[in-house]
């Protein structure tokens, strides 16, 4: 294997990888004839269903114990079939197993789609709760156009779908879906081998659905859609399961996406994606060659993703969508709050060859509260129309970079750190759309809550009538900085519900070890040392406390007379002097508290849901900037 220039931790997990992958399919105790299809009254005639004789067959096989199933030559007409377990199905040359056109012939049961559980027709052929399953060529298996439409209730039907298999073997033969639906759906199943199948279709040609340990090897894909995705759920119902799909090895295959992603990660991967080697393949790519592709509210963390020994033809090499990506046929279920934003990290590309390439990688739709921790690209070569654009992103290695053809700046970056970046151009920094991106939501609209110059559209309050309140604010730096020894607040003139409040604030370097403020939300009634609020703490090392002002946070203990939520974690500051950021989710009756990226609370049931926003002084200096908030 070529060296790669990732990280030692993501090097380490790729070798492992390949170490898990390099195991031979376990052949099961075979019967010592095998069961030919025509023994049970098949006659592969190509009108006359031969559904039941293949299903007698297979269940003939799986009782004696596993064997072969031997299809030889003829077109068979078929509704769904079922594998036993030990069970290999053997398409001999010159077999055909051709779909029914009647939905009839594919009974309902619960399937997973597009990340969620629901009803759907049967695959023609299926399998569940088995192991030592196998299908083997050169025989043709191909689907039927009038069952397999997926965007009506109940799903069509797809080609191949073991459902909760193990040991799994697909070789030499070929697979055809001219319906609107996916070829092959492999779902939560561990051990697949898929070697030398050649499959066609009009949309997705391999879907891995939180698969463990899966070898695809010297296949040839063309397809409609993404020739192979990635998938593990979709939004609160994937999280919660938690299955990634881990530990896949994808190489020497040739893949054809005619309208999508020769490889798609997601765009349902809220289960997490992990340990993915792709090497020694070629992709001839409409619109992206690989393409990590989820939104706000799905959550997931997709790491140790690499690719070596690449060749492109067309369309964009990489393309990062980590906010608005992917689907929404089926109804979200979001992951709130911060957990809700997806995680890329460990993101290793060389030794990449481009042929009329539009782009080498596109990745500025990454939220800046989410960047992608290391991204690595070594050894790229050939020629594109555009060069790189990244957004938000940290430890970022750009080496041997040689593209020629381009039109602008080889390379854009804004919120980007690394090497290799020198020369770079500014561009402009993304906004998130709404967290959660229901189907149909509006994208978000980020309000300055702060100018960066004055108070318009502040309220001051002091408890001392007589200070001035023009002594106590200055701004310096694009910085607001409260000064006082008296107590009080500025208060937003407009009420508010339903946001994402953004604050970022920082204590003198010689602050006192006590020193005390708060931002305050659902502020209401008359302006008083303290008003009616929910005080989110900024006192030094307990920001990230939420305390209930003259209102109740139901099971949170009485601490000093009021209510005071607990701290999740150990204090997440960063020492006097530097810079913090609260990110607060206001939605409904609930609050959520992360501070510099920990989430640090979450209180519910509140009495209240909507009010002013204020900063609040408590007699020691701070400072405040990039106030903002974004509709949820």
């Amino acid at each position: 294997m070529k060296p790669t220039g990732q990280p030692p931790k993501a090097q380490k997990a790729q070798n492992n990888i390949l170490r898990l992958l390099c195991f031979l399919w376990l052949s099961p105790l075979l019967a010592a004839t095998p069961f030919n299809v025509r023994d049970f009254g098949a006659t592969g005639d190509g009108v006359t269903k031969d559904t039941r004789a293949f299903q007698k067959a297979l269940d003939a096989c799986a009782v004696a114990g596993g064997g072969d199933v031997i299809v030889p030559a003829g077109r068979y007409l078929i509704g769904s079939i079922q594998l036993g377990t030990r069970t290999t199905l053997r398409l001999e040359q010159d077999s055909i197993l051709t779909g029914s056109p009647d939905l009839d012939d594919y009974p309902i049961i619960d399937v997973r789609w597009e990340g969620r559980t629901l009803p759907g027709h049967r695959a023609l052929i299926y399998a569940a709760n088995v192991d030592h399953i196998g299908i083997t060529g050169p025989g043709l298996i191909e689907g039927n156009p009038a069952t397999a439409a997926s965007n009506r209730p109940p799903r069509g039907t797809v080609v191949l779908e073991p459902i909760n298999c193990t040991n799994i073997l697909w070789e030499g033969f070929t697979v055809k879906q001219p319906g609107n639906n996916w070829a092959t759906h492999p779902t939560y199943c561990d051990d697949i081998v898929i070697r030398n199948v050649t499959i066609e279709g009009g949309r997705d040609g391999i879907d891995l659905d939180s698969c463990r340990r899966v070898r695809i090897e010297g296949c040839t894909i063309n397809t409609g859609d993404d020739c192979i995705s990635l998938k593990s759920g979709r939004g609160m119902d994937g999280a919660r399961l938690g299955r990634p799909t881990e530990d896949v090895l994808i190489t020497n295959c040739k893949m054809t996406g005619r309208r999508f992603a020769c490889i798609g990660i997601g765009s349902e991967i809220s289960g997490g994606v992990r340990n993915i080697r792709i090497e020694h393949c070629s992709f001839r790519a409409y619109t992206h060659a690989i393409y990590l592709k989820t939104r706000i509210g799905r959550g997931g963390v997709n790491e140790n993703i690499s690719a070596d020994d690449i060749d492109v033809l067309g369309g964009d090499f990489l393309r990062i969508n980590l906010v608005k990506g992917g689907n929404t046929n089926t109804a979200d279920d979001p992951v709130e709050g911060l957990p809700g934003y997806p995680v890329a990290r460990r993101l290793a590309f060389s030794n990449i060859r481009l042929q009329g390439a539009k782009a080498v990688v596109v990745g500025t739709e990454v939220s800046a509260l989410r960047p992608v921790e290391s991204l690595v690209l070594t050894n790229i070569t050939g020629t594109c129309s555009a060069g790189l654009t990244l957004a938000n992103m940290k430890d970022v290695v750009l080496k041997d970079i040689n593209v020629t053809g381009f039109t602008g700046a080889l390379l854009g970056t804004v919120n980007v750190t690394g090497t290799g970046l020198e020369g770079a151009q500014a561009i402009p920094a993304p906004v998130d759309p709404a967290p959660g991106n229901a189907p149909g939501a509006a994208r978000a609209v980020r309000t300055a809550l702060w100018n960066g110059k004055d108070l318009s559209g502040w309220k001051f309050f002091l408890n001392d009538a007589t200070i001035e309140p023009t002594t106590v604010w200055s701004v310096q730096d694009g910085a607001l900085r409260l000064a006082t020894k008296a107590s009080g607040y500025i208060k937003t003139e407009k009420d508010y519900s339903n946001y994402h409040l953004h604050v970022e604030w920082r204590w003198d370097k010689d602050a006192a070890a006590n020193a005390n403020s708060g931002v305050m939300v659902h502020v209401h009634g008359p302006d008083l040392v303290w008003p009616l609020c929910f005080e989110c703490q900024l006192k030094t090392g307990n920001a990230g406390q939420v305390v209930g002002m003259g209102l109740d946070i139901p099971d949170a203990p009485l601490q000093a007379n009021r209510k005071r939520a607990p701290k999740l974690a150990d204090s997440s500051e960063k020492p006097l002097g530097e810079w913090n950021t609260y990110e607060i989710f206001c939605r409904r009756d609930t609050v959520e508290v992360f501070v510099n990226g920990v989430r640090q609370n979450h209180v519910t049931s509140l009495p209240v849901s909507a009010g002013a926003i204020a900063l609040q002084m408590e007699g020691c200096p701070i400072e405040f900037r990039n106030v903002w908030l974004e509709p949820l």
